[in-house]
């Protein structure tokens, strides 16, 4: 809603409400409300509300769908029900706020709640897939389950689907002083 790709900006007392983002086709990726791709960049009072994202594939969040660099998120409050298409194979990282959040991005004082709902795999309450990751101050209700009819999805966390690394660099994700209520119903191989 705001941009497909925001580097080195700041983004600050947004609120959205009612809406809705559907992927026709089902191959939508990099989605999120706020910022497709948002890179070394600092998002603050943020609020999502009341709102859908559907039949998307990759990279997809309430807020962001990929979040790379030094990013600073912080005062944030979604309720968002995703959901991933059935019809395109291989989808993956969804998270309530972020996709997939890649180098140092820093998450704080963060609410979420709502659903997300698909086969595919890294699904997260904050973020769905990340590497160097830190959360502060999180509270989430959201709930991650599969689509009526179709396989449940993998690699589930009420934090983060999956702490990755790439090459020869660990997995690190720090997490304090947070709360995660939501349920997990997903396959049950790395959940």
């Amino acid at each position: 809603f705001i941009s497909s790709k925001l580097g080195q900006s700041l983004v600050e007392n947004i609120f959205i409400e009612n809406s809705l983002i559907l992927s026709e086709d089902g191959s939508a990726q990099y989605t999120g409300f706020v910022a497709g791709h948002l890179i070394a960049s600092k998002e603050k009072k943020i609020k999502v509300h009341n709102s859908r994202i559907d039949n998307i594939a990759h990279y997809t969040g309430g807020v962001n769908g990929r979040v790379s660099g030094d990013s600073d998120i912080s005062y944030i409050d979604v309720d968002v029900n995703i959901s991933s298409s059935t019809g395109f194979p291989g989808h993956s990282s969804i998270g309530g706020v972020t996709g997939q959040s890649h180098l140092y991005a820093r998450y704080e004082n963060i609410s979420i709640k709502g659903e997300i709902k698909g086969n595919g795999k890294h699904y997260g309450g904050v973020i769905g897939a990340g590497r160097h990751t830190y959360l502060n101050n999180i509270i989430t209700t959201l709930n991650i389950s599969g689509i009526d009819g179709e396989a449940l999805p993998s690699e589930c966390g009420g934090a983060i689907g999956k702490s990755y690394k790439s090459s020869s660099e660990y997995f690190q994700a720090w997490i304090t002083n947070s709360i995660f209520f939501g349920n997990i119903n997903c396959d049950g191989t790395k959940d």
